[in-house]
């Protein structure tokens, strides 16, 4: 519960000036609608984020990143987001589904939940990665098995927002939350988003309303054998781990793809020749001996090479790319942007690539990665090794003449 005033007071303790809590943005804005709390959400991100993070409804070092616009839906969801990790990588944790509703709106305190609900299994169940937005195709594809994994599963942060929540919407969500099925994933939380004013200065106070704690709950697994002709077996012994809470739930990413188990669905996906082409690719970069050069891959199995312990940390160089048969550099991040010498020896890389490998490309202007196709890669890969060979130099006499250069390039 807040109060219908704040007041401000000086040095000495004395009252300054008070403000007084409008009726939802009506005191600001000429016919407030439920949109305009798109706004407002997407404006003051960083402190939902602090918000979130001071609850536990996200984890401590998550942030959000905005995936739909305000005003460019996906799927009649108000807003769209992502918990994601601090680095600069923005790591996938969870998708974060927002749905507005303004306290004057009675039909809205019916349906808000129901409404939302209904989103949330619309991208369980019929969403792709590819659903999301043009602006954050990059970061899609950089996570893609992750975020397909997070749709299918269920598991996402389900966000009611408005003016005011009422009591009775509490109760609703407690409800559900009672009544939820044991293998959804989903959290439910409540955000109030009252603003102040004083007719000069607008304060918006955003707190999370109590009683959407999700209580903890057994699941009980039923598990039998059966041949092929449907005999049941006996089964001689099951074992169970314990899953520490610092590794558990929706906060968590996933456990780690084999990468092998990676390989063999992306060649089920893109054709035996082009896995080979890839496996030719990284033999033909390894025989040439570059200082430096190993082959990692992520969590979710994506292999990528890389060039560990140079004059400026380790340099992720190329990645397979998850869905598709084509590599795209990975020469990004804040560090590349410091100096005018990495920035060059990164476009030399990337324009040999495009001049010499068919069919590359930079789709994105604005990000400026070059995409190649995984074949053609493979075709010109002495010319790739020895363009990969003149990175790793080129850094090492960058750096030479930026010393402050020392922060790892991811």
């Amino acid at each position: 519960m807040l109060p219908r005033m704040l007041v401000s007071v000086d040095q000495k303790l004395q009252r300054l000036r008070e403000f007084r809590r409008e009726e939802a943005l009506g005191g600001l804005l000429v016919n407030a609608a439920e949109r305009d709390y798109d706004r407002v959400f997407a404006t003051c991100l960083d402190v939902i984020e602090s918000l979130l993070r001071e609850s536990g409804d996200i984890a401590d070092d998550s942030k959000l990143l905005l995936l739909s616009e305000p005003g460019k839906q996906v799927e009649k969801i108000d807003l769209l987001l992502a918990e994601v990790g601090p680095s600069d990588d923005k790591e996938f944790r969870r998708l974060v589904i927002v749905e507005d509703k303004l306290s004057t709106n009675s039909e809205s305190r019916r349906k808000v939940l129901a409404q939302l609900l209904d989103y949330s299994n619309i991208v369980q169940r019929e969403l792709t990665p590819d659903d999301l937005p043009d602006s954050v195709s990059d970061w899609v594809e950089e996570y893609r098995y992750e975020i397909h994994q997070g749709m299918r599963a269920g598991d996402f942060l389900l966000i009611i927002c408005g003016d005011e929540i009422h009591d009775r919407l509490v109760g609703l969500v407690q409800s559900y939350l009672l009544r939820l099925d044991k293998a959804n994933r989903s959290d439910v939380v409540l955000i109030s988003l009252p603003v102040y004013s004083d007719g000069d200065t607008h304060m918006l106070v955003p707190h999370v309303v109590g009683g959407t704690e999700r209580t903890p709950r057994d699941l009980k697994l039923k598990v039998e054998v059966h041949t092929t002709e449907g005999r049941p077996l006996p089964i001689a012994g099951i074992r169970s781990e314990q899953i520490s809470a610092e590794t558990s739930g929706p906060r968590k990413r996933g456990a780690l793809v084999d990468p092998a188990a990676f390989m063999m669905h992306w060649e089920e996906d893109n054709g035996r020749a082009a896995a080979d082409a890839w496996r030719a690719f990284v033999r033909a970069v390894q025989a040439a001996a570059i200082p430096g050069l190993q082959v990692g891959a992520y969590a979710s199995g994506a292999p990528y090479i890389y060039l560990a312990d140079t004059a400026v940390g380790t340099v992720q160089v190329l990645r397979l790319s998850d869905g598709k048969p084509e590599v795209r550099d990975k020469l990004t991040g804040p560090v590349w942007d410091t100096s005018p010498e990495l920035m060059a020896v990164r476009e030399r890389f990337r324009k040999t690539i495009l001049q010499k490998v068919p069919g590359s490309a930079i789709p994105n202007k604005v990000l400026g990665r070059v995409y190649a196709p995984v074949m053609a890669l493979a075709a010109r890969a002495d010319v790739v090794a020895e363009s990969i060979s003149s990175l790793a130099r080129e850094l090492a006499e960058a750096a030479l003449k930026v010393p402050a250069l020392t922060p790892p390039v991811s």
